[in-house]
């Protein structure tokens, strides 16, 4: 099962060369992260639960088109090898 933390960070990726992955996580996604929470009511709210939830699952249908995206790259990859081979 996905926790949130990883849901939250994968949902919310650093994009800026200029930051490192450290520094993104400690000073940027943390504290934002630290703070929904105590907004949804802290950690054994209902709130959080359902927002919990929430990125559980967009994270898992990201995961789930990235997937996708990856496999007919693969078969595009197999396609064109057997193009070359006949």
């Amino acid at each position: 099962m996905t926790s949130s933390w990883n849901a939250y960070v994968g949902l919310n990726l650093n994009l800026d060369s200029n930051v490192s992955q450290n520094d993104y996580i400690r000073l940027i996604v943390g504290p934002v992260y630290k703070k929904m929470i105590t907004d949804a009511g802290g950690r054994d709210s209902d709130g959080w639960r359902r927002q919990h939830d929430d990125l559980v699952k967009q994270y898992d249908a990201l995961r789930k088109e990235q997937d996708k995206d990856i496999h007919l790259s693969l078969q595009d990859q197999k396609n064109a090898m057997r193009g070359i081979t006949c």
